[in-house]
């Protein structure tokens, strides 16, 4: 669904947080057929073509990763990718980051929503860090399904890991 292009430099600060020690998350556009960058709403409504870049700032130590659930119902890691340096390097505490670091996600020409999920962990998650491995990033619906559990706050779950979660649905057409 996203394919990745090379990126170009812009400012990166924090737009808003979803709850206490969730990454605050910036979304930034690249339309299609055009050089001008800006920061644009998670609401804003996407082109086949456009690209896009999340800037994320975690609020605590920890390891992010890039989930997305896209309009095909596929469950795939986005970021990182195998062919990263490490697969996740640790993020640092209110150190904006860059995702993907060099490159831009692009929408392809099936429409509908993409739901992403910034997700920081407290420790590696081995489910997301298998689904890197694969060339296409796979990630099974049953290890999607806990990694929602083990983030839900209502839910008594006994993993040593914290996870936050931060959906963003996007809509293109």
């Amino acid at each position: 669904m996203w394919n990745q292009f090379l990126a170009v430099a812009a400012i990166c600060g924090p737009l808003f947080a979803q709850s206490v020690g969730a990454p605050e998350v910036q979304i930034f556009l690249e339309p299609a057929g055009a050089d001008l960058v800006r920061e644009v709403p998670p609401q804003f409504l996407f082109r086949t073509g456009d690209r896009v870049r999340f800037c994320v700032t975690p609020a605590e130590q920890g390891f992010l990763y890039v989930v997305l659930y896209g309009s095909a119902n596929e469950i795939r890691v986005l970021y990182p990718v195998s062919d990263s340096v490490a697969s996740p390097a640790p993020a640092n505490i209110y150190e904006p980051q860059w995702i993907p670091d060099r490159r831009w996600f692009r929408f392809d020409d099936v429409g509908g929503v993409e739901v992403v999920y910034i997700v920081w962990a407290s420790e590696r998650v081995p489910s997301l860090d298998r689904a890197i491995s694969h060339a296409a990033g796979v990630l099974a619906p049953s290890d999607f399904a806990t990694m929602l559990e083990v983030a839900d706050p209502r839910t008594a779950h006994t993993s040593p890991a914290k996870l936050r979660l931060r959906r963003i649905d996007l809509t293109h057409r």
